[in-house]
């Protein structure tokens, strides 16, 4: 429900002020109505029941059983004799009460005397008490489930989420594409109309012209392809959120993201960790068998107007001697081994991630930098060009290469403002 009100508050701010979708409320509307995400969390709570049941089941039972006996004698007498017995269960301690009614078929009479509770007493296993039932072990192997898959849904919907990212970031790339393009035909336009200033009075040939309106012709068609582009991309965008297709949604710009530390995801070796756990809990659970049955009863009998108390043992000698204690030691050692591996090859990752992120960073001043040093290079060549200086082709390498440098800063900014968003999905 929580989930549901933040949804409508997002998309109702949206349509009362026009705003921009930003990459924060896309995220947020993706976790809440997302067909994807909705998957995840329907299968996390199937988890979350059966260790809830298995948690109820293991704390409070109420256990009935009833026998009917029909009794014929020498073709005299025929009776029902019918014993029912009422448990309760908590933990490991059993109360129970037996209830007897008897019914004469011959005198169509009951047997009063034997009608109401028997007897009611308590009692327990104490080796289960003392040492590890397997009730506790059916709670724990859910409970270790149940948290190997939080884990996992959390680092699935991590994945999806960075695909989210990706597609806003792949968005706001072409967009900042196209903006460039626009200025670029916007600057090829003046030059056109200078040229054509020239061409009338005979300084330059017709064919310079006609290199212009080339130039002018492919930015266009490269921008035509740029808005088909971003149309197609919005529609995914769309659908991923589960909203009215909009090809003309408007995207707020990526703003900065900081970062306190690079994160690496750990979920892989939590599992890992997990994973032993459970292969423990199985040993020890085996274990058990090896321990004889000693259970410790008493009550109250009704009948004899008497408390008693009982005692017993019982032993499976072959119980511990099976396969299954090799095979869950085997595979525990085998745990422990690929934990030990996973965890050395963490800190290697680590590393790994952090000295991707410096790379990116560093890349991206460079790029800032360089789009900044062509931008001032081709404004200085087209003005020797309009003074006669150069040729126009040769402010032409100029222009075109400060507008590739344009949209290379631009694709590395968007880019690291999505590697940054990514890393913070780690944050706790």
């Amino acid at each position: 429900m929580d989930k549901l009100i933040r949804s409508l508050i997002v998309l109702s701010v949206l349509a009362v002020s026009a705003k921009a979708l930003d990459m924060e409320e896309a995220i947020a509307l993706y976790k809440t109505k997302g067909r994807e995400m909705a998957v995840l969390s329907e299968g996390l709570e199937s988890y979350k029941n059966s260790y809830n049941n298995y948690q109820i089941s293991r704390g409070f039972g109420m256990p009935l059983t009833n026998v009917t006996n029909y009794n014929y004698y020498k073709a005299e007498t025929y009776s029902v004799t019918n014993t029912s017995v009422v448990g309760i269960k908590l933990m490991d301690l059993n109360i129970s009460s037996k209830f007897d009614l008897g019914y004469d078929l011959t005198t169509s009479q009951y047997a009063t005397t034997s009608a109401g509770a028997r007897s009611i007493g308590a009692s327990f296993n104490l080796t289960d008490v003392l040492y590890y039932s397997s009730g506790a072990h059916t709670v724990d192997d859910a409970r270790i489930t149940y948290e190997k898959a939080i884990a996992s849904t959390s680092q699935a919907e991590r994945f999806k989420i960075g695909t989210l990212i990706d597609l806003y970031v792949g968005i706001k790339t072409l967009e900042g594409k196209l903006d460039i393009k626009k200025r670029s035909l916007s600057q090829l336009q003046q030059d056109r109309e200078y040229m054509a200033t020239k061409y009338s009075i005979g300084t330059i040939a017709k064919v310079d012209v006609e290199r212009v309106e080339l130039e002018m012709k492919t930015s266009q068609q490269e921008a035509d392809t740029l808005q088909k582009q971003i149309f197609s991309y919005k529609l995914n965008l769309c659908d991923k959120l589960s909203v009215l297709p909009d090809p003309y949604i408007e995207l707020d710009k990526i703003d900065h993201i900081s970062l306190d530390q690079v994160l690496v995801d750990d979920t892989n070796l939590y599992l890992l960790e997990k994973t032993v756990e459970e292969k423990e809990a199985a040993i020890k659970a085996h274990r058990r068998s090896v321990f004889p049955n000693i259970a410790v009863g008493g009550g109250y009998n009704n009948v004899d107007k008497k408390y008693y108390v009982d005692a017993s043992v019982s032993w499976d000698l072959f119980s511990f001697a099976s396969g299954s204690k090799a095979l869950n030691e085997g595979q525990t050692v085998v745990a422990k081994q690929n934990l030990a591996i996973a965890k050395a090859a963490f800190g290697v990752t680590k590393e790994a991630e952090k000295i991707e992120y410096e790379n990116a960073e560093s890349a991206l001043q460079i790029a800032e930098e360089s789009s900044l040093y062509w931008e001032r290079l081709a404004n200085v060549k087209r003005d020797m060009y309009k003074s006669d200086l150069i040729s126009f082709q040769e402010y032409m390498r100029y222009y075109n290469e400060a507008k590739d440098k344009q949209i290379a800063a631009e694709t590395q900014k968007n880019s690291f403002n999505g590697l940054k968003r990514k890393i913070k999905l780690l944050e706790k």
